[in-house]
């Protein structure tokens, strides 16, 4: 009989983006065995790290070899993304933990932070190359990620179909399922990851992650009043958060909402986010017509 996983709702609101959730969930662990107080420690700094509070990791993370490898991982990413270390020491600081991660059955953290560090300098390759051979379901699942970047639609389908021969209910399955169901785009993929995106949310909490998602399907279905429903949610929740409101500029675009408004998103977004994918298209766009205004007065 399989042991119940008493991080299970924790993992979960996790993966779900659902960071604060995660942590709360940590005050109802008590007694946990032994070997599940550093999984317990690690999603918990994960959960600040992803929440941007690098001086909480900073702090309670000691830079020393007695602390788990993991946690070192976490601290060098957190200290990197504080600006307070350079990527280039950052990584060569993640890279002189390999000889131990190689030595240790439990550092699947630090490939991961690994990979994210690479991603963050856009080594997507090196990324990749760090999560093969690497069997957790998390790492899997953001090779998913990584190779739907690369526009490698193909190879992320086969990881994903690895992904389901381990663990097909998972939630981190069923993410990866919706990432690729929206790349692919057809019909039947977009409604089956808008299926999946609600049935999350009605299975623990609607987060910014699965709002966003649920969004994103409904825009590529052309259902933008519904998917603006979505991402007010989701700023309600923060109006802050990068992804919300670079899509709702997109939504706003296309609903034709008042240029005031989808001008207060940008500066909002530019103030969050400067570096933004969508912020940086929009500069490239205009910088274009500069110029070819520029040109066409000349003549």
């Amino acid at each position: 009989m399989t042991e119940p996983d008493e991080l299970f709702t924790m993992r979960n609101q996790y993966w779900l983006g659902n960071y604060q959730l995660a942590i709360n969930e940590t005050n109802s662990l008590h007694r946990l065995p032994k070997h599940l107080v550093p999984v317990k420690d690690e999603f918990v700094y994960r959960a600040y790290l992803a929440l941007g509070q690098y001086d909480i990791i900073l702090g309670e993370i000691k830079d020393n070899s007695s602390t788990p490898i993991a946690l070192r991982s976490i601290r060098i990413l957190a200290s990197y993304l504080s600006k307070s270390t350079s990527y280039e020491v950052a990584l060569s600081n993640l890279e002189n933990l390999g000889d131990e991660a190689s030595r240790n059955t439990q550092s699947s953290v630090y490939y991961l932070i690994l990979a994210t560090l690479h991603a963050y300098g856009d080594n997507i390759k090196e990324a990749l190359i760090v999560t093969e051979g690497q069997s957790t379901l998390e790492l899997s699942a953001y090779a998913v990620q990584l190779l739907l970047r690369m526009d490698r639609v193909d190879l992320a389908q086969q990881r994903l179909a690895l992904m389901k021969s381990v663990d097909e209910e998972s939630t981190l399955t069923q993410l990866a399922t919706a990432w690729v169901n929206l790349r692919l785009g057809d019909p039947k993929a977009l409604a089956d990851a808008s299926g999946i995106y609600e049935d999350l949310s009605e299975k623990y909490a609607p987060s910014v992650t699965l709002m966003n998602g649920l969004a994103v399907s409904k825009m590529h279905q052309g259902l933008f009043e519904e998917a603006e429903t979505h991402l007010q949610q989701a700023l309600n929740k923060d109006s802050s958060n990068p992804d919300s409101l670079a899509n709702m500029i997109t939504v706003a675009y296309h609903l034709d909402r008042p240029t005031e408004s989808i001008t207060r998103l940008i500066s909002q977004l530019r103030s969050k986010a400067p570096d933004h994918p969508l912020l940086v298209g929009l500069n490239n766009f205009e910088h274009a017509y500069d110029r070819m205004t520029a040109q066409l007065s000349s003549k």
